[in-house]
């Protein structure tokens, strides 16, 4: 059964950033029947490494059970997890989830083709962990279809979703015409695997990309944002309001139509 689609917002430092945020969730209709918000938190092998001490977008290492505690039940937290030496993921994701297992059971690896067996361990560890794979731009360089496709089926036992990300976080964009032969691509051998996109992603263009790319994908998407939410660095409660309130239009156009967007951007104030 694939796991529920959700509306994502990445780069979350402390509780009060978990709190404030949920208000302006709430605001926007959730919790949904058919999508959950996800909180995305930030980690590393340097934080890691250094469990005192927070990045410019990333809490430090020993703060994030608190963060997680602090997301409604209801909700997704997720760790986002990188690391340029795949050889350690697998010891620092069992010392990440021993100590936040309670409140955060998912993941999403922005490492490049991580190894499957690592993940099916860690999974035989942490049996409700949801593992969401990465699919940054880099990974597919002078691959075709059919190559993307068949390096993707190997995951088909371990990825609860998989995100097409163009940006990994730093608010390049993805074109929506790839993204969508890429989707319809892979659906066909990940069936029970939930697919979304990130890249670039703001209150100014999420209605149109999320909306074009649902009309050709015959299942939801979840989608995620991070660079296009913050200012300095920092999550931008305004942003977040705009972004979430179009994007979840984009799923429900119908009820939309009318209302000029450029009028509701200028109006746009939590």
């Amino acid at each position: 059964m694939k796991p529920k689609a959700y509306v994502g917002i990445t780069g979350f430092k402390t509780p009060e950033q978990v709190e404030i945020i949920n208000n302006v969730v709430l605001k926007e209709g959730f919790p949904s029947e058919k999508r959950t918000i996800m909180f995305g938190i930030l980690t590393s092998t340097k934080r890691i490494g250094n469990p005192y001490v927070g990045g410019k977008r990333s809490p430090s290492f020993n703060s994030i059970r608190e963060i997680t505690s602090a997301v409604p039940n209801w909700a997704t937290p997720m760790i986002h997890y990188h690391t340029c030496k795949k050889e350690v993921m697998y010891d620092e994701l069992c010392k990440t989830f021993e100590m936040v297992y309670e409140s955060c059971k998912a993941v999403q690896l922005n490492i490049d083709w991580p190894e499957i067996d690592k993940i099916k361990k860690l999974k035989r560890n942490f049996s409700d962990l949801e593992v969401l794979l990465q699919l940054p731009k880099r990974a597919t360089q002078g691959m075709s279809l059919t190559e993307i496709q068949k390096r993707v089926s190997e995951y088909s036992q371990v990825a609860s979703y998989l995100l097409l990300d163009a940006s990994g976080g730093t608010g390049k964009p993805f074109e929506i015409e790839q993204s969508i032969n890429i989707l319809k691509n892979l659906e066909q051998v990940l069936p029970n695997t939930r697919f979304g996109i990130a890249g670039g992603l703001n209150g100014h263009n999420v209605y149109q990309k999320i909306y074009e790319i649902q009309k050709f994908h015959k299942d939801t998407i979840l989608f995620d944002a991070e660079a296009g939410l913050m200012t300095e660095n920092k999550l931008d409660y305004q942003k977040v309001q705009h972004y979430l309130h179009l994007g979840i239009r984009s799923l429900r156009p119908q009820l939309w139509r009318a209302v000029n967007l450029q009028n509701y951007q200028s109006q746009c104030i939590i």
